[in-house]
């Protein structure tokens, strides 16, 4: 019986200290990953466009720089949102969620960002939407 109990004490303390170091671990972010691709928004776009599934497993979750102009900017209390121009036949835009808020931006003025690959979502009415989270502005 003492044995069971010390197992069962072993096992919560082990699962405990493992919550612990999940909880503490940094979570990965734009400025502490290494560049995986160096691209522009309407190329990137392009290739989403083309080839979603190929596409997907090559980038999602990977940090990647992607310069572009700037197609709408907007501020909230969770952060800063920009968009970025593709020149896409359908209408898709690389929608860039910032990590803190940055400085304004304006309209057709050439960035350049890093940020995650959050995923793709096609939309046959509205065009497509990339996603890049965790972003920092490089330029």
């Amino acid at each position: 019986m003492k044995k069971l109990l010390l197992i069962i004490v072993g096992a919560v303390l082990l699962a405990a200290a493992y919550g612990i170091y999940l909880y503490n671990k940094p979570s990965k972010s734009a400025a502490s990953e290494d560049v995986f691709a160096i691209v522009t928004a309407p190329n990137i776009y392009a290739e989403f466009l083309n080839n979603p599934e190929e596409s997907a497993k090559k980038y999602l979750n990977k940090n990647l720089e992607v310069s572009g102009a700037v197609d709408s900017f907007s501020q909230d209390s969770t952060g800063s949102k920009c968009v970025l121009v593709t020149n896409a036949p359908d209408m898709g835009v690389v929608s860039i969620s910032f990590l803190e808020n940055t400085q304004t931006l304006q309209l057709g003025q050439n960035i350049v960002i890093r940020g995650l690959c959050a995923g793709y979502l096609a939309d046959d009415l509205l065009g497509g939407n990339l996603q890049l989270k965790q972003a920092i502005l490089v330029q």
